[in-house]
């Protein structure tokens, strides 16, 4: 309530008065933020959203030149720069600080201190995207990879950037150098596995398995491919497989509900899936966790989170097969 929130804010002001860090600026700029969202949706006046933005605005600004190297902090600026462009109400001064010639601005002067940070490139390279063209994206990540080299995050950016455009002949050239750099990423092979076609899924998935049979993601990807194919009893196992792997990857119990779901539409087994995912409550995932980090899911069941992805999740489970159809090929 409102009076939490003054608290809160009090709290944080003394704490950027007494112990300033990033990770202090980086909360309070989150509490505003929230509340600068409530405002919004709430129909609050324009000098309410004003005021907000404005307060937002620059606690991320002192953040950044007050830590330089708080690649969170500049992350931060150049999505708020962007997200509140064109909000309804605005004074027309703090509407023309907005935009992405801003948001680029910011994270090029970022980049400049944290130059080794992979998320930060990628929400350079996806502005471009965005709001240029995939070659200025592009042109983006060829100059982080030079600067950070062997690092799956950005090869795996470049190659999805490519099957975005619909390079596929380039998508599969950068996949092969990166694969050549970063031999044991699982997110690049798991890139690789669900990419295949249907005559090299078996050499892919046995590369995977040769250079990371453990990796979570790879599991994951391998689960995907055998529910693809209808093959339920290879799917189950590598569902199975995936969330023994990594219990905290929120990715992997949401395939493999969607696997029961609607491939082996199996409700029985869905429930229990769902009931051991809520009891571990996972924290990582490729997917899973910008969900869990946005501001509208704040505080949000497993169960509410997993919704978001499955849909139809309460019909499915709402009552149990009291037969279910046993997992066979």
């Amino acid at each position: 309530d409102t009076g939490q929130v003054e608290q809160a804010r009090e709290l944080l002001t003394t704490a950027r008065s007494k112990c300033p860090t990033p990770g202090v600026f980086a909360k309070s700029a989150l509490l505003e933020r929230v509340e600068l969202r409530r405002a919004i949706l709430g129909g609050a006046g324009g000098s309410i959203v004003t005021g907000l933005l404005g307060t937002l605005l620059e606690l991320l600004k002192d953040g950044t030149t007050r830590f330089p190297a708080g690649h969170k902090l500049w992350m931060m600026r150049g999505q708020a720069l962007l997200e509140f462009t064109g909000t309804t109400g605005v004074a027309e001064d703090v509407q023309r600080a907005l935009g992405p010639d801003a948001a680029r601005q910011v994270l090029l002067d970022g980049l400049k201190t944290c130059p080794n940070c992979a998320p930060l490139w990628i929400q350079a390279a996806r502005l471009e995207e965005k709001h240029v063209s995939a070659v200025k994206a592009r042109s983006v990540l060829d100059l982080a990879r030079v600067k950070n080299p062997a690092n799956a995050e950005l090869w795996l950016e470049s190659v999805q950037l490519e099957r975005r455009a619909g390079s596929a002949a380039m998508a599969d050239a950068h996949m092969a150098k990166a694969l050549r750099e970063c031999p044991t990423a699982g997110a690049l092979w798991a890139e690789h596995i669900l990419s295949a076609p249907k005559t090299e899924q078996r050499a892919r998935s046995a590369g995977a398995l040769e250079h990371c049979s453990g990796d979570v993601e790879v599991l994951t990807a391998l689960g995907e491919l055998f529910a693809r194919n209808r093959q339920k009893k290879g799917a189950k196992k590598y569902f199975e497989l995936a969330v023994q792997a990594n219990a905290q990857c929120g990715d992997a119990w949401v395939e493999y509900l969607r696997f029961l779901i609607d491939v082996a539409r199996d409700s029985a087994a869905a429930r229990d899936v769902l009931d051991r995912c809520a009891r571990v409550e996972p924290s990582c995932g490729r997917r899973w966790l910008p969900v869990a980090k946005h501001d509208q899911y704040r505080g949000a069941s497993t169960v509410e989170l997993v919704r978001h992805f499955l849909p139809g999740l309460d019909t499915a489970v709402a009552v149990a097969n009291s037969a279910p159809t046993p997992i066979a090929d």
